[in-house]
């Protein structure tokens, strides 16, 4: 798009474009073709032989020499502008996953719920991601995520309330002797300890549990079960697949 700006402020002006990577989806196929046919020159480079800029001691020329992979030769130019194209990386955004108990990209970048079914979602419930802060992308479809996420969050505020999922953990309070163990674990902070009777007791925030399973595998007393994966629940699964025979085969 710049490219084509500067061929309508003038068309006889020669711009080269050298490039390691270029992906043209969606309507951007159009851009590179209209640059194309208005005579913009794409000249790939390898990242062992990148571009090198020197300038001359005398009248401060610019001079771009680089390795043209068509041509298998190197190739010296002094163009009158040099333009560099930066890479967008994420900034502080490992601090803030910490905070928020949301993963990241190998590149750092927010990491969506799910690529088709939750785009503008994070795994936390709540927390919704769009913009540059999912990763690079053009200001078009920033606007077209950022309105998806603002959608997105408008649900609850007009149903006024959410529903939680049914596997959430539950705390059996007859059979806790208020250790605090699971509250100490819990990454999401879904566990405190209140009192009852004068006793401590273990309680589970329904609206924050993430259904992980760390308090229930390391409560001493198995005071805690994950709704639909109850200590019952798996004992009968076992016994039932103990109990299953496996017919042996006939020998014709």
């Amino acid at each position: 798009k710049n490219a084509l700006t500067i061929k309508e402020l003038n068309p006889a002006s020669q711009v080269i474009v050298l490039y390691r990577d270029m992906r043209t989806y969606g309507y951007a196929e159009d851009a590179y073709r209209e640059a194309r046919l208005k005579g913009v020159i794409f000249i790939p480079y390898e990242l062992e032989q990148k571009p090198q800029i020197s300038a001359s001691a005398k009248g401060g020329k610019l001079t771009v020499n680089f390795f043209d992979a068509l041509l298998q030769e190197d190739v010296e130019m002094t163009p009158e502008m040099v333009a560099l194209s930066v890479g967008i990386v994420p900034d502080g955004t490992e601090d803030l996953s910490k905070l928020l108990k949301a993963p990241l990209t190998d590149d750092r970048f927010f990491l969506e719920a799910h690529v088709k079914l939750r785009p503008v979602e994070l795994p936390v419930s709540g927390v919704y991601v769009c913009g540059l802060a999912h990763g690079p992308k053009p200001v078009d479809e920033t606007i077209a995520q950022a309105q998806a996420a603002a959608a997105k969050a408008a649900i609850p505020l007009v149903k006024g309330a959410v529903s939680i999922d049914p596997i959430v953990s539950v705390v059996e309070q007859e059979k806790c002797i208020g250790c605090g163990i699971c509250a100490s674990l819990c990454p999401f902070g879904s566990i405190e300890m209140i009192k009852v009777d004068k006793k401590r007791k273990a309680q589970t925030i329904a609206a924050s549990c993430k259904a992980c399973g760390i308090c229930s595998s390391h409560c001493p007393t198995f005071a805690i079960s994950m709704g639909g994966f109850t200590n019952e629940q798996i004992m009968d699964q076992i016994t039932a697949f103990g109990n299953v025979k496996v017919a042996e085969p006939v020998e014709a």
